[in-house]
């Protein structure tokens, strides 16, 4: 039964006991506690509560009703006729003893390892309970464990979690249904990427994480589609646009300037043919074909764009007549079949001007059309941005002509019609600084500016076996720098991490006897303890108790924090928080967490990581993040 008359979690029937009959539903409900209690404790055997002159055998478990407590037989017998169940314990001692279930911690999860019902076993961030006794395999890990039903995941306290939820990729609000206990919190930024491709992906910061549901505003995104194979991550902002890149070397369709008549401006309008409907002459300007959009029509139809037109290579002897789409002249596609001969993006053609009085013969090569190459030498002159040419809008009855400038074509006029626009629409704009013709999207323009109070990216150092990881370029640019550490992994077991500071650019890190002070507590399994000092020639990091191993799946990872680095008025000052898995006998979660500060009312533009004494960081990388300071 389902309904109002039952419990909210598990649906216990809440009896009318004076309806009859009423037996069934009571029964039900021991059913169901019965059940209830066996998925979390394994003990076998229970033949239910004990009896006078009951026979009882070796190995059976019966339950003493007084007490509410479990006894199993050890001696084969029949139960006295009269009496209670603890005075026939008494009577006979050897005959029964006393079952308990134990919860005990078994440390790290690990291969070829056994592991009994009730035991507790952590791998990572996860912290599960045998459900059913078992031994590990050689390359069992402890999710292929949780998968074959023989640990149970109490508690994941990660930043990392998969989603199945179907969601197309856009801008907008998206929410997931992810697992729970994860250590996600309001206004992180998280990446969510698609399991199958990698380049199909939602960015933003989280607005709610209740349970299993987490909604995150996307500000970011890349590829396209619905998909349901998500991996989400915590992740920093978007980093700023990297610089363009060097130009590439010039196409081997480039227009020579000494074959031209007279060089064509982006306004000029010119004729085609259309070869599909030859009936049907159409025409439009040189900005029209670049742009793939306005194509306009004399006889009032507007052209597709994979219609054929017929154009004249005069490159050839003689002239000869090829057909290419109009997508051709857009996408640069060479694929297409030639009336006479194959057209190449070298080919020349010749156009019409009929913005000019008499109309005038222009040449132009097909990758002039679709590079918009507009500084060539002409035999007349070279079009300027003021230039009017005259156009005729279709969208009149009949049609209209009217006068627009170079610049007007090239940015759309004054007099367009308004429209809403949206994240992903494109725009063209020119350069002030190059004279160079661009485009992006709205989004990519507002993604320029730096978020309020969001990280930006600054740099990232790798270590393959280095004697520390440095970064440099510290200054007032931020008021707070985050240093991200990702499996700090030590040649040397048992390391401490270190770090230094400097004023010269990292020319000579600070090392003197009480250049620093630091304070912080650490904790590895039950034990808590700490340090501090008022005088040291490093910052320390970490200490006993959460030395860092060196085993093949031991590390160090955690954030350390800087403040005001520029200002020479205090001294500069640090706080930490690390997790490490220790060297000790059997690896256990170690952390740390502190603060300290150069004593020193100096600037700081350099940092230094390092393990004791010198010795190498194996592998492992730091990045280092700005705080955007408005």
């Amino acid at each position: 039964m389902a309904a109002p008359n039952t419990t909210s979690n598990f649906k216990f029937n809440l009896t009318d006991f004076d309806k009859i009959p009423w037996h069934t539903e009571e029964h039900n409900n021991w059913h169901i506690v019965d059940a209830l209690i066996a998925r979390y404790l394994t003990i076998s055997g229970v033949q239910g509560a004990w009896e006078n002159a009951l026979s009882v055998t070796a190995g059976n478990r019966y339950i003493d009703t007084d007490l509410d407590s479990i006894w199993e037989v050890l001696v084969a017998h029949t139960t006295p006729s009269t009496g209670t169940f603890a005075a026939s314990r008494t009577a006979n001692s050897t005959y029964w003893q006393s079952i308990s279930t134990d919860l005990s911690f078994a440390g790290t999860f690990a291969i070829n390892t056994a592991y009994a019902v009730n035991e507790f076993v952590s791998s990572g961030t996860k912290y599960g309970v045998v459900a059913a006794a078992f031994t590990s395999g050689a390359t069992e890990t402890y999710d292929e464990a949780v998968t074959a039903g023989n640990i149970i995941t109490l508690i994941d306290i990660g930043t990392t979690t998969t989603s199945t939820t179907s969601l197309l990729i856009e801008v907008a609000s998206k929410s997931f249904t992810v697992d729970a206990g994860k250590n996600f919190t309001v206004g992180d930024f998280v990446l969510a990427t698609s399991d199958a491709d990698a380049t199909n992906y939602m960015h933003g910061n989280i607005t709610s994480y209740s349970t299993t549901t987490l909604v995150v505003n996307v500000t970011n995104i890349g590829g396209s589609g619905t998909l349901a194979d998500w991996t989400i991550r915590t992740s920093g902002t978007r980093g700023a646009t990297g610089a363009t890149g060097a130009t590439g070397a010039t196409g081997p369709g480039v227009f020579d300037a000494a074959d031209a008549t007279v060089v064509p401006a982006i306004g000029d309008k010119f004729a085609f043919l259309d070869i599909d409907d030859s009936d049907d002459p159409s025409y439009a300007t040189l900005q029209t074909v670049l742009d793939g959009i306005g194509l306009l029509s004399a006889a009032g139809e507007m052209p597709a764009i994979d219609d054929l037109i017929g154009i004249a290579d005069i490159s050839e002897t003689p002239d000869v007549a090829e057909a290419v789409t109009i997508q051709f002249l857009y996408d640069a596609i060479t694929n297409l079949t030639a009336l006479g001969a194959f057209a190449a993006v070298g080919d020349k053609i010749p156009l019409v001007d009929i913005s000019e009085t008499p109309d005038a013969a222009k040449t132009i090569t097909i990758q002039f059309l679709l590079d918009s190459i507009t500084s060539l030498a002409a035999l007349g002159a070279s079009p300027a941005v003021g230039d009017k040419f005259v156009i005729s809008d279709i969208s009149d009855t009949p049609d209209a002509s009217k006068t627009v400038t170079l610049t007007e074509l090239l940015t759309g006029g004054t007099n367009l019609t308004e429209a809403t626009v949206v994240a992903g629409d494109e725009f063209i704009h020119i350069d002030a600084t190059d004279g160079v013709a661009k485009k992006d999207t709205v989004q990519g323009i507002l993604d320029l500016v730096p978020s309020a109070g969001g990280w930006t990216f600054i740099s990232a150092a790798t270590a393959s076996t280095s004697a520390s990881l440095a970064f440099t370029g510290i200054d007032s640019t931020y008021d707070m720098y985050r240093f991200d550490l990702i499996n700090l992994h030590p040649v040397d077991d048992l390391q401490d991490l270190w770090m230094r500071t400097d004023a010269n650019g990292g020319a000579s890190y600070d090392a003197g006897g009480s250049d620093y002070a630091y304070s912080f507590v650490r904790m590895n399994g039950a034990s808590v303890g700490g340090t501090s000092s008022t005088g040291a020639a490093q910052m320390l990091l970490t200490t006993d108790g959460a030395h860092v191993g060196n085993a093949a799946d031991e590390a160090l990872s955690g954030q350390v924090y800087l403040y005001a680095p520029a200002d020479a008025t205090f001294q500069t000052m640090f706080t930490w928080h690390l997790s490490v898995i220790t060297g000790a006998a059997t690896s256990e979660p170690g952390v740390a967490m502190g603060s300290g500060f150069r004593v020193s009312a100096a600037i700081v533009d350099a940092v230094q990581f390092l393990f004791d004494g010198g010795n190498e960081i194996q592998t492992g990388v730091i990045r280092m993040y700005g705080r955007n300071n408005s």
